[in-house]
């Protein structure tokens, strides 16, 4: 059983019926929900942020259907904290330019022993992937990277 930290945008791709990434992003949850954890943050806000597209599709929505799995399962879900130290904080803010809105993701998986982080938006842009990886220990995988990974 592999950790996994899932951004945001996995959970909005699923809800995209017209991308590409809608039916990896949906198999990578089906994988997880299977074989594998996903860990959220101690402080609640990676949560928080999901709730919107959990709760997109109703309660008949693959999302939602997928959570609802996964807190029936005691163990899908592990809790970390999503500090990230400053000097790190702002380095990736006012040198890479980061959304500190993403900072509880980063956070919260340089705290696992994967440190895998399944995000493909902008922000982690090759600069930032570096920092962290090197500075925090923290990979973040495409979709297509985690989907080999989480079906191995």
């Amino acid at each position: 059983m592999i950790d996994f930290v899932v951004d945001t945008w996995v959970l909005a791709t699923c809800h995209e019926s017209n991308s590409d990434d809608s039916l990896d992003a949906i198999g990578l949850l089906h994988a997880l929900l299977n074989s594998h954890r996903i860990v959220l943050d101690l402080e609640g806000d990676i949560e928080r942020e999901y709730k919107p597209y959990i709760w997109m599709g109703g309660k008949g929505g693959i999302v939602s259907t997928w959570w609802r799995k996964m807190m029936r399962r005691g163990d899908k879900f592990y809790y970390l904290s999503n500090t990230v130290p400053s000097h790190h904080k702002s380095h990736l803010r006012d040198k890479l330019g980061f959304d500190s809105s993403d900072l509880k993701f980063v956070g919260v998986a340089s705290r696992t022993t994967s440190g895998y982080l399944i995000a493909e938006e902008s922000d982690y842009s090759q600069p930032v992937r570096d920092y962290i990886a090197a500075d925090l220990n923290v990979t973040v995988l495409g979709l297509a990277e985690c989907c080999k990974i989480a079906l191995e």
